[in-house]
């Protein structure tokens, strides 16, 4: 016997709530209104299928069950490799930085030595018309 529609939302609900990736209530409700639906619309097509093409496609209620683990589960891994991507780039904007401070610092330190040099070779000059 397939569960309501009103039955699916609430327990695609009850198994969001505890999903701590999706903080807007919001948003978690319209989940579990899409699953709902979906699941819904999969048993549709199925008896669909059954009539047209004489084909068995057993929809049950342990598939949705499956069907809101699966999406936490991706829902997990992929928040993840976005954490794991972030960090990737505030690392890599640390060392720009990094490396913007020390071609700053050599900049300065360049200007000092081009005045030095200036200066010695002004030296050197002055020297060689003695000679």
């Amino acid at each position: 016997m397939d569960w309501p529609v009103d039955a699916l939302v609430e327990v695609g609900s009850k198994f969001l709530e505890e999903e701590e990736n999706v903080s807007d209530p919001e948003v978690k409700a319209s989940l579990a209104v899409a699953f709902g639906f979906a699941h819904a619309n999969v048993v549709v097509a199925t008896a669909k299928m059954k009539k047209n093409l004489g084909r068995f496609n057993y929809v049950t209620p342990t598939s949705f069950l499956e069907l809101v683990k699966g999406y936490r589960s991706l829902l997990g891994e992929k928040r993840g490799e976005l954490l794991a991507s972030a960090a990737k780039l505030r690392n890599g904007v640390t060392k720009l930085v990094e490396a913007r401070d020390e071609v700053e610092t050599m900049s300065a330190e360049l200007e000092i030595k081009k005045v030095q040099v200036d200066k010695a070779k002004k030296d050197c000059e002055g020297k060689e018309s003695l000679w």
